[in-house]
């Protein structure tokens, strides 16, 4: 429980390439996608792997080119898991996001909310073409 930091010593240009790599692989051979998304999560959370083992809850402060990294999809070689399935994920834009979040309090009896928006009126010139796509309002409902 709690909170820490750490930081993964890697070469930059090299975990880049990786991350590249993989968004070239997702059209192209399962296999070489997953060899992948196995070596991002060794050199990413390798070193983590006994405070991982202990806890259900991961909060990702991804920085340059790991901001379009699905860290939910990478690969555990060890576990022949993915990430989300032994942890919950979440990915937050800074540090000081993710306190902010955490010391934000509810009051009692109040319940969650969301909103859906589904099939939404658009009125832009450039959305005139669209179509409505069939059944949305009735799957956010």
């Amino acid at each position: 429980r709690g909170t820490g930091y750490r930081s993964a010593a890697y070469p930059r240009d090299s975990l880049a390439a990786r991350v590249r790599r993989l968004g070239r692989e997702r059209s192209g051979a399962a296999g070489a996608e997953l060899a992948t998304r196995a070596q991002l999560h060794t050199i990413l959370l390798g070193s983590l792997h006994d405070e991982l083992r202990r806890s259900r809850h991961l909060t990702v402060v991804p920085h340059r080119e790991l901001t379009g990294l699905s860290f939910a999809a990478l690969w555990n070689a060890r576990t022949r898991r993915y990430l989300v399935a032994d942890h919950d994920v979440r990915t937050v834009p800074s540090g000081a996001f993710a306190r902010g979040a955490w010391r934000v309090a509810r009051p009692a009896g109040v319940k969650p909310a969301a909103l859906v928006v589904g099939n939404p009126a658009l009125d832009s010139p450039s959305t005139e073409s669209l179509e409505p796509l069939p059944g949305a309002d009735q799957e956010a409902r």
